[in-house]
């Protein structure tokens, strides 16, 4: 008897995305099939996962992966292909010609993806459209060490360059803020000759703040905003964020860019917002965001709708915005603590004193502080995380020397 096939197959299933994503498709009642790398983490010891397939992570073998997506969605005739990474998201973008017959891709055009992928094309694509940027240098070559800091000053910004035609992986890098010119030397010297050279930009002051966006050939259809309150500095991660009122001239920014794109799904387009109400743009991500459990907690239940626009080309009919709702990814905003109480954390100063780091870290655990991770009806997860997370930390001390 042929098996009945499954509405989506979730690519890369490793992380708070993928987990977001499961749940969301279970609760709605639609099948589907993960993906990943990690027989014991997170996602596949959820309750919501009943058929976890192990593949090879898409950033170590991408052929591999562009492999076994294909025979997945083939073996279990599937009707969507939902990538939750980057290097997935450029994998099944640049093979969608090859999915099984019925089977669709979660995902924008193919240049678009390109574009957004590739963040020195993506930001020269904000210049061009008049959306204001950070000061950004290309090092053409590695004498240029000087003439990089006389024109962006220190401390500066190297970030990812991202998954174009001639980007490799960042070199392990996503983020990172160089304080001195010895910094940035340990820092390049460490970059790959085979990888493209990180993005360097002039690092600027502000609350991260990020538009999650659907749009429709171009056209937003939904958005709402959130507020970083807490990051991960030397990832660039936020671990505590709030909701709030869409900012216009932000929303006007990334309706710009996604109509230049002609965008179709999920994308979220990340800015620096000063203290003055001076903004800049960051990066526009074209798949699911890692803390997409926020939106889905107050009802933007950004998979469901994924899933509803690109096999049935239904719009999303987002509910009335909870202003002031928030979120905690609370394993990282425990990494951050350890970081906080050891001197490390934030990376430029003033840093908290450590009681103000402890208190802090307490607060998000206040009621109406929604957890990425934790779920009462579905608690394994959040004990994998941390006890893998304790056994790397545990793992790194031990090959300290002495």
């Amino acid at each position: 008897m042929t098996a009945a096939p499954v509405d989506v197959l979730v690519a890369d299933a490793n992380g708070r995305a993928a987990l977001s994503v499961v749940r969301s498709l279970s609760r709605r009642g639609i099948s589907f099939v993960a993906l990943g790398s990690e027989l014991n983490g997170m996602v596949a010891v959820s309750r919501h996962v009943r058929r976890y397939l192990r593949g090879p992570q898409p950033e170590d073998d991408a052929e591999a992966f562009g492999e076994a997506v294909l025979e997945a969605a083939a073996r279990h005739r599937v009707r969507l292909v939902l990538p939750l990474s980057d290097p997935a998201l450029a994998i099944c973008s640049e093979q969608r010609d090859l999915l099984p017959p019925g089977a669709t891709l979660a995902a924008a055009g193919e240049e678009a993806v390109r574009n957004v992928l590739d963040k020195r094309r993506n930001l020269d694509t904000a210049k061009r459209l008049g959306i204001p940027c950070p000061r950004d240098f290309t090092l053409d070559y590695p004498d240029q060490t000087s003439e990089l800091i006389a024109t962006l000053g220190l401390p500066l910004v190297l970030k990812n360059a991202g998954y174009g035609a001639h980007a490799g992986a960042g070199n392990g890098l996503k983020w990172a803020i160089a304080r001195s010119e010895a910094e940035l030397r340990a820092m390049l010297a460490r970059c790959s000759d085979d990888a493209a050279p990180p993005v360097f930009q002039q690092l600027v002051h502000g609350d991260v703040t990020n538009l999650c966006c659907f749009a429709a050939r171009g056209t937003i259809v939904a958005v709402h905003e959130y507020r970083s309150l807490r990051r991960i500095g030397w990832e660039g991660t936020s671990v505590l964020r709030e909701v709030t009122e869409p900012t216009p001239s932000l929303v006007r920014h990334a309706e710009r860019m996604l109509a230049e794109l002609e965008w179709d799904g999920v994308a979220q387009v990340a800015f620096v917002v000063g203290r003055g109400g001076d903004a800049w743009y960051m990066e526009t991500n074209g798949r699911i965001w890692a803390s997409v459990a926020g939106s889905v907690a107050i009802g933007w239940d950004f998979p469901y709708w994924a899933y509803r626009y690109f096999v049935h080309r239904e719009l999303p009919q987002p509910p009335p915005l909870a202003v002031g709702a928030m979120s905690c990814w609370r394993f990282g905003d425990l990494r951050l603590l350890g970081k906080r109480l050891s001197g490390v954390e934030p990376p430029m100063p003033p840093r908290p004193g450590k009681l103000r780091a402890i208190v802090d870290y307490a607060s998000a655990f206040r009621p109406g502080v929604h957890s990425d991770v934790f779920a009462l009806g579905d608690p394994l997860p959040e004990l994998v995380e941390h006890w893998s997370g304790l056994r790397l930390a545990l793992g790194r001390r031990l090959r300290q020397p002495a």
